[in-house]
């Protein structure tokens, strides 16, 4: 076990040398790879400040607690996956094309192993932090770029509904069922063909019940 500790610090050390970083981010790091190897209930922050090399009063002037450090990761994390995922529909081009880039939006949160598993740790936390379970569902939903997304498809004339709200959540509700779910209580993700056929399936079914 001290093997491991002693080379994931080594690695730590090794990022720190190749990009200058906020303090901020040396502990959102440290953090992510202490949540990750611990899970939420037994990840210490003494040993998250050791590694972020910073002292334990700069990380609670940081984060005040456990809980909004890890708030702060799912952020983060999600940030970094959603940068260069925006998809603005083009009325001038094939729906079923833009609806299978829009899909892969959420592909890149649902086939994140690194994500994933901090999804997982943190629905159990959820069930004593109403507001933990806020913020996961608002950064992992990424609910702007469907909406806006619907909204015009709806407006074109390309799909048709009374509330493209309605489509929106039959779109993202199928890929979950398939994607999302099964990998939060078996652990694995699914790989790109598998996904992509769920993703098929989900568009066609939208298709069917919606396109004019």
């Amino acid at each position: 076990m001290w093997q491991g500790c002693i080379r994931r610090k080594n690695i730590f050390k090794y990022k720190r040398m190749l990009i200058e970083k906020t303090k901020p981010e040396l502990i959102i790091e440290a953090a992510i790879l202490e949540f990750q190897e611990k899970g939420f209930e037994r990840a210490s922050m003494d040993r998250i400040t050791e590694l972020a090399g910073v002292s334990k009063r700069t990380v609670y002037n940081h984060f005040e607690s456990k809980s909004v450090l890890f708030k702060a990761i799912i952020e983060v994390m999600a940030s970094r996956l959603k940068a260069g995922s925006e998809v603005v529909f083009q009325p001038d081009q094939p729906i079923r094309d833009q609806l299978f880039e829009l899909g892969q939006v959420k592909g890149k949160f649902l086939r994140s192993k690194q994500f994933m598993q901090f999804i997982r740790m943190a629905m159990s936390e959820t069930l004593r932090d109403p507001a933990m379970a806020h913020t996961l569902q608002e950064k992992s939903e990424n609910t702007e770029i469907y909406t806006k997304f619907f909204e015009a498809a709806v407006a074109s004339g390309k799909l048709k509904a009374k509330d493209p709200k309605k489509i929106e959540d039959q779109f993202i509700g199928l890929i979950k069922a398939q994607a999302f779910w099964p990998a939060i209580f078996s652990g694995n993700v699914l790989k790109k063909s598998e996904f992509d056929k769920v993703l098929e399936e989900s568009v066609d079914t939208i298709l069917a019940a919606y396109a004019r």
